[in-house]
Order: structure tokens, then C-alpha cells, then sequence
């Protein structure tokens, strides 16, 4: 891989591949770094990211690219957070929030549910404080609209055949 590459992020279009190749990425806060010149598949969900070998490059190139773009109404106006400094921190006091609706174990992979488990008590060990949360109220992910949008149908699947049977 090379030291560092700049990608967009709709879906996951740069953690994706990131997790695949055993590298780093990151896609920064909405805002963070200006969307001027993208191409926007996704307007409220398109960001420009980074793919480096290291959380120490991709510290380094935020640095660079992050800040207040007067040409992309988006763009956070107050100033970027010095992300190199936030290497290394102390974590402790840090709470870390664990949406209780990612753990169930009806259609999550045992595997991936295992390492998600290993890499919070690796957190809570650093000293961070992980803490259940209910996203109650909260927007639908893509995989949950389709999830709800199935069950939705073999609902009505069910009334039609319950409404007429032996069709």
C-alpha cells in the first residue's frame, strides 16, 4: 500500500478496504475536511478520508486537509483539532459508547461479534469507559431500513396468504 491515499466515503468506501488490507482509515467528522470538488453521490454522507499504513499518517495527512473551506457551505468553520496530539492519549475517562442494538446475536457474526467484544476490553484495559447506549429515536442504517423493509413484506406476504388460502 502506499504511505497514503485520499479517498471518498459514502458507505464505507475507505474503512472498508481498510479493514480488508490490514491498514488504517478513517473517515473524519462531517465537515472536517472540505468536500469542494467532489463528485457527491450521497451529499449528507460523502466526505474525502484517508487510507494510510499507520493512525500516525493518517493523523498527519487530517492535519493537512482539515479546516474551514469558505467554498463548501459544510465545512465546519471553527478551527481542526491538532490530531497528531490525540495519539498516544491517556484514555482514561473516556467514555466509550456501545449501541446495545450492535450486539444482538440474531444475524451478527459470532467471529466478529468476538473481536468487537476483544478490541472494547482492550479499550476498557487502556482505561476507557464503555457504556451501553439506546439509540432509540435514532435514524435507521441502510442495513436496518432494508432489514425492517423485509420484515414489512413477509408481513404482507403472510396477510395475503392468511387472507387467501390455497392460492
Amino acid at each position: 500500500i502506499p504511505p497514503l491515499n485520499l479517498g471518498s466515503d459514502t458507505g464505507g468506501s475507505i474503512r472498508q478496504p481498510a479493514a480488508f488490507c490490514g491498514c488504517v482509515g478513517i473517515k473524519p467528522t462531517y465537515g472536517r475536511v472540505s468536500r469542494y470538488g467532489l463528485v457527491a453521490f450521497a451529499s449528507s454522507l460523502d466526505q474525502i478520508g484517508v487510507l494510510a499504513r499507520s493512525a500516525a499518517d493518517c493523523a498527519v495527512v487530517l492535519d493537512c486537509i482539515s479546516g474551514h473551506d469558505p467554498r463548501d457551505s459544510t465545512s465546519l468553520p471553527e478551527p481542526a483539532p491538532d490530531h497528531r496530539s490525540a495519539l498516544g492519549r491517556d484514555l482514561r475517562e473516556v467514555v466509550i459508547g456501545l449501541p446495545r442494538e450492535y450486539f444482538v446475536e440474531e444475524g451478527a457474526d459470532a467471529a466478529v461479534l468476538s473481536k468487537v467484544r476483544e478490541a472494547v476490553a482492550l479499550l476498557e484495559r487502556a482505561g476507557g469507559l464503555p457504556r451501553e447506549v439506546d439509540r432509540a429515536g435514532e435514524p435507521l442504517t441502510l442495513l436496518e431500513r432494508e432489514r425492517s423493509r423485509d420484515r414489512a413484506g413477509e408481513r404482507v406476504e403472510e396477510d395475503l396468504q392468511h387472507d387467501r388460502p390455497g392460492e
